[in-house]
């Protein structure tokens, strides 16, 4: 008896040709459905983030900066928090027009902006962070204050309020006169910094 299950048939062109026109459409969905899923993942992490306190923070002097003083005593300003890497192409692209947004307020009453140079993880050498901090400002023309977050302890808990537990770069927040996280990016695009600033606006019109 003739086994048919074990004798190769082949397909006819035409099938080929169709399962062929089907690969472009899945690989399509299958892109769609990871976008809608990472979407997903951020509108989970901002949310468990929006309206909360900051608390506590433990940033230290690294480049034109002078020490802070607790959260607690620079409420009644609008705090711009932006954690970026030198060693991060992205924030590299991003960084320029970030400062040029910080400069334009730098003598803005009522608007403070702290930027944070990280490393991937617990800062062991502060003094290459400032060298790689300089060298990258430097070479980009683009200078601000930044500071160090040495032991992690200010990224440990903006970590904890994000529903992922993770911490990503760049990453900007913005805390209200009252020490309320008001917006969060993670990421950064064209329109990133128009949205930080027009964040500003709608909050010193708040007071």
């Amino acid at each position: 008896m003739t086994d048919f299950l074990s004798e190769d048939i082949p397909l006819h062109p035409s099938r080929i040709s169709a399962v062929k026109s089907l690969v472009p459409l899945m690989l399509a969905g299958m892109f769609m459905v990871a976008g809608i899923l990472v979407l997903v993942y951020l509108g989970r992490d901002t949310a468990s983030l929006m309206n909360a306190p900051l608390g506590d923070i433990d940033l230290v002097p690294l480049v034109d900066s002078s020490p802070l003083p607790p959260l607690s005593e620079m409420q009644g300003q609008v705090l711009v928090f932006h954690f970026w890497g030198t060693w991060g192409s992205s924030s590299k692209d991003d960084f320029r027009e970030y400062a040029t947004l910080a400069n334009a307020y730098r003598d803005q009453p009522g608007v403070k902006f702290l930027t944070v140079s990280c490393s991937p993880g617990v800062e062991e050498d502060l003094e290459k962070l400032r060298e790689n901090t300089v060298q990258f400002m430097h070479n980009s023309e683009a200078r601000v204050p930044n500071y160090a977050d040495p032991a992690m302890y200010t990224r440990g808990r903006i970590a904890k309020m994000l529903s992922s537990g993770g911490f990503q770069y760049p990453m900007t927040l913005i805390v209200d006169q009252k020490g309320i996280v008001r917006e969060f990016w993670l990421g950064s695009d064209s329109s990133t910094m128009e949205q930080v600033h027009e964040a500003i606006k709608k909050l010193l019109a708040e007071k």
